[in-house]
């Protein structure tokens, strides 16, 4: 395993790091990945957020991932 599932990812997002919000801890963990790394886990994503995406695109992709309970 290279990282908790997508699937529950919004419930856990919750839990993780108090007070962010799930969309916030969700971001936090795309653009600064090693910021908070789950226990179990190693830092297996690159540390240098590229801009590939518009932050549009970035909250397009939040929203998404916040449905999968």
């Amino acid at each position: 395993k290279i990282a908790p599932s997508f699937i529950g990812i919004a419930s856990r997002a919750a839990t993780r790091r108090p007070p962010l919000t799930p969309a916030a801890y969700i971001y936090e963990s795309i653009t600064n990945p090693a910021l908070y790394v789950v226990t179990g886990f190693t830092p297996a994503m690159p540390q240098n957020y590229p801009q590939r995406h518009s932050e549009r695109e970035l909250g397009d992709i939040i929203a998404y991932l916040l449905t999968l309970n």
